[in-house]
């Protein structure tokens, strides 16, 4: 088996990550692989935003609760 045939192979079957975590075995080819791939990575990136935007809220308010007690607490 030439080189070439033995890659086309190996690239034809590999691990794929469902979106629960587990692997499953099965037969792909590149253009699907990069698909997927793209895919779960805008996945990811839409998930990193929608956390950031969530924690930036949640440092506002404890940021306006620490300002709101300081008023309280320092003489004016």
């Amino acid at each position: 088996m030439d080189m070439q045939k033995i890659e086309e192979h190996i690239s034809s079957i590999l691990f794929r990550i469902s979106d629960n975590g587990s692997l499953k075995f099965t037969r792909c080819r590149k253009f699907d692989i990069m698909d997927s791939m793209l895919r779960k990575l805008e996945k990811y990136a839409d998930n990193l935003e929608n956390i950031v935007e969530q924690r930036t809220a949640e440092l506002m308010d404890e940021k306006q609760k620490t300002d709101m007690l300081l008023h309280r607490m320092l003489p004016t």
